[in-house]
């Protein structure tokens, strides 16, 4: 199923190379772009008729028939506040058709509320639209019109004359075959495409018009339906009634009003003068004598209450006035009292921060000394693990380079047996041939002895990768040797021409091999030098990005060092000036205690001229020793709190300056330690170049020789070769041909059929599209 798939799917990758494969990738995004944009739109149209659903639900929500009438204005109100467009004024004109019943506590509806929620004014996006509606048909006409173009690509590029060469041939049906595969993957997606399209779009038409369609039944459910005839039958009984009741009505009001007109004037006559000669008389004698006793008593008790409120206010002010000046002296004196013992516990503090200060930098000396300990084994650890790293890379490179001399030496002495079992059935070239071999073996055995003398200092992982490659390189050459040899028995025993043909194919596979090992010793000599050379570069570019970070951050440091001092001298003079600040207001407030006394004394004695004044003045001095008490507190908490801020910042400051002065010498011995291991590393890849550039002028020589040495041997077979390949191309052309041929008329009789199929697709769809 997969792979059918990966036929179907379009190559994407070659959209920039203007191939018939790019055609087809264009034509599929093409479609898929139509087919994607169509699916948003009626998504998109889809949500904004789910909107209009939503805020007809929530109008139509907690509704039902017995509170329709209430709810009428605020549900009228309610739709035209939504959001949603043109909900608001399709609500108002359903409103407007609704009508009430004669107590109002019923509304009926005079049309039906299809009328106003159809499909037309809630998705006529989604039933309306007629480019939706055509867009599946535009995508199979892509599709169609990519057939023909691709089948028209592909015949046109076919070339079938007699003077045409195999190549031509070949590619002229590469060309043909491309072009139909964009025929008919093209057309297999723009059908794909249209019935995806088709299918979504029929069901979210048929989810939209379900949901349309309950939501008139619902409207229908609560809005009853009255007719026209029934209102005009009602209207017709109520005016029949409002008639007779009107003429019956008019006679009786008539009568029952001349009745209560004469009634009322008599009764209302002798109540009023009942009511004045009963009532008035004896209110008025008795209001005119207990006004005159009420207003004598009150005024005696109204002189004897002031009276008495004066001489009692004045003893309570004296007391009060007394009391006062009693917690003012009070307050003095306490307020002096914590002075002193603020000033107490200040020089205490400043004591104990000393003593602290001298202590945490006893402890610090001690944590700098362990520091130092573990810092001076963390070396030597490091030390005796490069030692044991070197140790082990040593005898890696010692076993791998004994593992190749011990596989270059089974090789040539497998070889040679071989060619000594061979040598014997063959002739005088069969001889050469070996003698060549031999000495081409003899010489990749010396290469290798001189590689194991010079190579003893590379790294492990570079020297697997060539084991492992000359490995594969001489397993081939090996396997080839076998074949050759087992070729050489089975036909001992035919013509010479046969022991001409099998020296020359080994002739050609040998020079073909040598060459090949060539390239790959070259490219793996230059893959080499290139690697070293880079890895050179690379280090003596750590080296100073190592020197550069370390300048950098000891730069950061003090840099760091400075902003500590500088935020700490801020601090202090912060401090100071709070302190000052604190010290100003203390003046402050003792200035206005004693002011507040002074003015106390003052009123004291006019205590019989302001009695009122002196209560209030007490009343202020109390508040104010209250709110000076408070103050004090608050003083002496800040400055104890600034006391230990201080503290801490001097031990921090003390404590961060040490640190940072081991640090820095710290830094200073592992920078020197650095560039004494940047200096051997440096001087051990120099080594290392000047080494493998003897190696690779060594390597280059001798494969030079054998160059020259397989290039004469070459010679002759591709005289022999070229003659093959002739017979070759007189065969292939004339096969070609005839397939060709064959070739045609199937495709002819394809195409008929892919027409065929086409003209049934089309009718199809346009079937699909009536319906």
């Amino acid at each position: 199923m997969m792979e059918l798939l990966k036929h179907l799917w379009p190559n994407f990758t070659s959209l920039t190379l203007g191939t018939t494969e790019a055609l087809s990738a264009w034509f599929w995004i093409v479609m898929a772009t139509i087919a994607a944009g169509c699916i948003v739109f009626l998504l998109l149209d889809w949500f904004r008729f789910k909107v209009r659903m939503r805020a007809l639900g929530s109008l139509l929500e907690g509704q039902n028939r017995e509170n329709l009438a209430l709810n009428r204005r605020e549900t009228l109100q309610k739709a035209l506040t939504l959001k949603s467009t043109g909900i608001g004024a399709l609500w108002r004109e359903f409103d407007d058709s609704l009508v009430s019943s004669s107590d109002h506590k019923q509304l009926f509806n005079t049309l039906d509320a299809e009328q106003f929620f159809n499909p037309r004014t809630l998705a006529s996006g989604l039933t309306s639209s007629r480019l939706l509606a055509s867009l599946p048909g535009f995508l199979v006409g892509l599709g169609v019109l990519a057939t023909f173009v691709g089948l028209t690509i592909g015949l046109s590029k076919l070339k079938l004359d007699s003077h045409a060469g195999v190549e031509q041939l070949r590619s002229g049906i590469d060309v043909m075959i491309q072009g139909a595969a964009v025929a008919f993957m093209t057309s297999v997606w723009g059908v794909f495409f249209s019935l995806l399209l088709n299918f979504i779009e029929k069901l979210v038409e048929r989810f939209a018009l379900s949901q349309i369609h309950a939501l008139q039944h619902r409207i229908d459910s609560l809005y009853q339906l009255i007719p026209a005839e029934q209102s005009l039958v009602h209207i017709a009984d109520y005016s029949r009634e409002s008639k007779e009741a009107l003429q019956e009505l008019h006679e009786r009001i008539g009568d029952r009003l001349q009745e209560n007109l004469a009634g009322m004037g008599d009764a209302m006559q002798q109540a009023m003068t009942d009511a004045l000669n009963n009532i008035m008389a004896p209110a008025i004698q008795t209001l005119i004598s207990t006004s005159s006793q009420q207003s004598t008593q009150m005024l005696e008790k109204l002189v004897g209450n002031f009276m008495s409120g004066i001489t009692s206010a004045g003893r309570e002010q004296g007391n009060l006035m007394q009391q006062a000046a009693a917690d003012v002296n009070a307050a003095v004196g306490g307020m002096t009292a914590r002075l002193n013992q603020l000033s107490h516990t200040l020089s205490d503090q400043q004591t104990r921060q000393l003593e602290g200060s001298q202590q945490q930098n006893r402890q610090f000396e001690e944590q700098l000394g362990r520091i130092a300990s573990a810092a001076e084994q963390s070396q030597q650890q490091t030390e005796s693990r490069f030692n044991e790293l070197m140790t082990d890379l040593t005898s890696q490179l010692n076993s791998q380079l004994g593992s190749a001399q011990r596989r270059d030496e089974e090789r040539q002495t497998m070889v040679e047996r071989l060619l000594a079992e061979a040598s014997a059935s063959q002739s005088a070239l069969l001889d050469r041939v070996t003698n060549s071999s031999r000495e081409q073996l003899q010489a990749l055995s010396e290469a290798g002895n001189q590689r194991h003398d010079n190579l003893e200092k590379m790294f492990s992982r570079l020297m697997t990768n060539l084991n492992a490659q000359l490995d594969s390189q001489m397993g081939a050459a090996e396997q080839r040797e076998q074949e050759r040899s087992l070729r050489h028995e089975h036909q001992q025993a035919s013509s010479f021409a046969q022991h001409q043909q099998q020296v020359s194919a080994l002739a050609e596979a040998s020079a073909a091999q040598q060459h090949a090992l060539e390239e790959t010793v070259g490219k793996l000599l230059n893959n080499f030098g290139e690697q070293m050379a880079g890895q050179g570069q690379q280090s003596e570019q750590r080296e100073q990005s190592r020197q550069q970070r370390f300048n950098e951050q000891l730069e950061s440091m003090t840099m760091q060092q400075q902003e500590l001092l500088k935020g700490i001298a801020s601090a202090v003079q912060v401090t100071q000036q709070q302190s000052r600040q604190m010290a100003e207001q203390h003046q402050q407030l003792m200035g206005g205690l004693q002011q507040a006394s002074d003015a106390a004394f003052a009123s004291s004695r006019h205590m019989d001229n302001s009695a009122n004044q002196l209560g209030l003045l007490s009343t202020n001095v109390r508040q104010a020793a209250e709110l000076l008490g408070q103050r004090l507190e608050s003083v002496t908490q800040r400055i104890e709190s600034a006391g230990t801020q201080n503290a801490q910042l001097a031990t921090q400051l003390n404590s961060q300056a040490e640190v940072l002065a081991k640090l820095q010498q710290a830094l200073l011995d592992s920078a020197q330690r650095f560039e004494q291991a940047a200096g051997e590393a440096r001087n051990g890849f120099g080594e290392m170049r000047s080494h493998q550039q003897e190696f690779l002028i060594g390597v280059r020589g001798e494969f030079t020789a054998l160059g020259e040495a397989l290039r004469k041997q070459v010679e002759g077979v591709e005289q022999q070769a070229e003659q093959w390949l002739r017979a070759y191309a007189g065969e292939v052309r004339q096969q070609v041909h005839e397939r060709m041929d064959q070739w045609n008329k199937e495709t002819l009789s394809f195409a008929n059929t892919m027409h065929a199929a086409v003209q049934a697709i089309s009718n199809v769809v346009d079937e699909l599209e009536a319906h």
